[in-house]
C-alpha cells in the first residue's frame, strides 16, 4: 500500500496505466506458456499433431492459437466471477502443482537411479542455459548468484506495487504475515530444491538440460504421468498469470477512469490487449515429443 502511497495523491494516476501496460505483455505471454503445455501434451495424439503441423496463422499453428484462446477465456472466466473465486483458484492451483512436481522429482529420481545433488553436467552447458536465463558469470560463483538474488528482487519490485490489491481481502495482518511466511521464503527455497532435483535428475535420464516442468512432463513415455502433470502446470500458469498480471491490470486500469471502468471491464481490456498481443509471442511450433529413455 505504502509503494502506491508514495507517488502522492496526483502521481498515482501516473503509474497507474504504466503498470497495466507491462502487466498486459506479461499476461498474454505467460497465457502463451500456459497453452504451450497444454500443446505438449495434445500432441502425443497422431490427429492433433498433424493439426499442429497443418497450417500456420501468423507463426503460430491452429492448435497453438485453439488452445491460447482456450487459456485465455478461462481466465476471463475466473476473473469475471470476482477474487472470491480467484483466491479459491489459487487455493487449489498451489497445492496441485506441489503434487505435480512431486511426482516428476520422484519418478526421475528413480529412473535415473537416485536422488542426488551431482549433476555432472557440461560447464557449457550450464553457462549456454545462464546465458539464456540473463544470468551472467560462471554458474555457482559469488557473481552469478548475485545476479539471481538481482533477478528476484526485480521481480518481486513489480508485483509489491499491486501487493495491496490481495492485502486488502486479509482477515487481519497476522494472516499477511503468515502468508507471507509460508508463502514466499518457506515455500520458495523448497520449491526452488525440489525443481533443482527434478532438474538434475532429468539431466541424467534424457541427457539434455531442460528447465521448465512442462518439457520435463512432456517427455514422460507415461500418458497417465503426462495427463496428470501437463494440465496441472497449464492451470498453475494461469494462476500466477490472474495474480501477477490479470488483477492488477484490471485494476490499474479501472483507477484511470473509476467512473466508467469498474474492475470487470477493466479485465476485457486487460485480456483484450493481451489477445491483441498474441501473434507477437515466441511460436511453440518446433515442440517434439520426447519418448522415455
Amino acid at each position: 500500500m505504502l509503494a502506491r502511497a508514495s507517488f502522492g495523491a496526483q502521481g498515482a494516476n501516473l503509474a497507474a496505466p504504466v503498470r497495466p501496460v507491462v502487466a498486459c505483455f506479461w499476461y498474454g505471454a505467460q497465457t502463451a506458456a500456459s497453452s504451450g503445455a497444454m500443446v505438449a501434451l495434445l500432441i502425443r495424439s497422431d490427429s492433433l499433431m498433424a493439426f499442429h503441423k497443418g497450417a500456420h496463422y501468423l507463426d503460430h499453428s491452429r492448435l497453438e492459437v485453439s488452445s491460447y484462446v482456450i487459456m485465455w477465456a478461462l481466465q476471463l472466466l475466473l476473473i469475471q466471477k470476482g477474487m472470491e473465486t480467484v483466491r479459491k483458484f489459487q487455493d487449489w492451483a498451489g497445492p496441485a502443482v506441489w503434487v505435480a512436481m512431486l511426482i516428476l522429482a520422484i519418478g526421475l529420481c528413480v529412473k535415473a537411479g537416485g536422488f542426488s545433488f551431482d549433476h555432472g553436467m557440461p560447464m557449457n552447458v550450464l553457462l549456454e542455459k545462464t546465458r539464456d536465463a540473463s544470468v551472467s558469470g560462471e554458474p555457482g560463483s559469488f557473481w552469478a548468484l548475485m545476479a539471481v538474488r538481482a533477478t528476484w528482487i526485480t521481480y518481486f519490485a513489480e508485483l509489491y506495487l499491486n501487493f495491496c490489491d490481495f492485502s486488502r481481502y486479509a482477515k487481519s495482518r497476522n494472516a499477511v504475515k503468515k502468508g507471507n511466511l509460508w508463502g514466499l521464503p518457506v515455500n520458495l527455497i523448497a520449491f526452488s530444491l525440489v525443481a533443482g532435483v527434478t532438474t538434475i535428475a532429468a539431466f541424467k535420464v534424457y541427457g539434455e538440460v531442460l528447465l521448465h516442468p512442462e518439457q520435463i512432463s512432456a517427455s514422460f513415455d507415461s500418458w497417465m504421468v503426462v495427463l496428470i502433470a501437463a494440465p496441472t502446470f497449464a492451470v498453475a500458469t494461469l494462476g500466477i498469470n490472474l495474480v501477477a498480471n490479470f488483477v492488477s491490470a484490471a485494476f490499474d486500469i479501472s483507477n484511470v477512469f473509476p467512473r466508467h471502468i469498474s474492475f470487470g471491464k477493466g479485465g476485457y481490456i486487460a485480456a483484450i490487449i493481451a489477445l491483441m498481443l498474441y501473434p507477437f509471442a515466441p511460436s511453440s511450433a518446433s515442440i517434439e515429443p520426447v519418448s522415455m529413455l
